[in-house]
């Protein structure tokens, strides 16, 4: 399969999810961006998420995307350094989640694994959409079109705060396997936080 792809303009639509579809952060968003994520039960499981979130966030955010979305738009063949699409509930057209896309972070890797290319996948939803599968078909469509089929990309691996079951179960449930629990991975608030570790490798044939 040809790992050849066409880049992206910022402001094309990628998929279509069923009710949802995924297209980039648009100034109209600020608001529902703001609002969730100032919920705890949103903010709980994010990283590198500021808080409180404030507007100024989100347009510092906005200008960024803009900027880091494609290596070269106008190059056929460009790989994205990251890709960050948001999830709108096609009918209101309004916001209701986030997932990223970009290379896995080699400070995460063993030395013996620096040179393979490995990629991550990161998102949120709004709670009132929580258990209904929504994120799953989100992730499944994400790798599947985008970073397999467009990206071609074989190797992918995921760190989700450990006891964030609904985030391991949506991984699971899009081919992702548990592999081991890696003591104090991640850092937040002067915290340091255990992480489990999914891994998801597609066979060439």
């Amino acid at each position: 399969m040809s790992t050849e792809h066409r880049a992206i303009p910022y402001d094309t639509t990628i998929i279509p999810v069923t009710s949802f579809h995924l297209s980039p952060l648009l100034p109209t968003d600020f608001p529902a961006l703001v609002r969730y994520l100032n919920d705890p039960d949103v903010c709980a499981n994010l990283l590198l998420t500021l808080y409180p979130y404030t507007m100024t966030h989100a347009e510092d955010f906005y200008k960024v995307e803009r900027t880091l979305l494609w290596t070269d738009p106008l190059d056929e063949n460009a790989s994205p350094i990251r890709l960050n699409h948001v999830i709108r509930e096609t009918r209101s057209g309004e916001l209701v989640g986030e997932i990223s896309i970009k290379q896995y972070s080699k400070d995460f890797l063993d030395e013996s694994e620096k040179n393979r290319d490995i990629w991550t996948v990161g998102y949120w939803l709004a709670p009132e959409w929580w258990g209904k599968g929504v994120m799953t078909e989100v992730v499944k469509k994400v790798l599947e079109e985008v970073m397999i089929d467009r990206m071609g990309k074989r190797e992918f691996r995921v760190g989700v705060f450990e006891g964030n079951w609904g985030s391991r179960k949506v991984l699971e449930r899009s081919g992702f396997v548990f592999k081991k629990t890696k003591e104090a991975m991640y850092v937040k608030n002067g915290v340091s936080i255990d992480a489990w570790i999914l891994e998801k490798v597609v066979n060439e044939n």
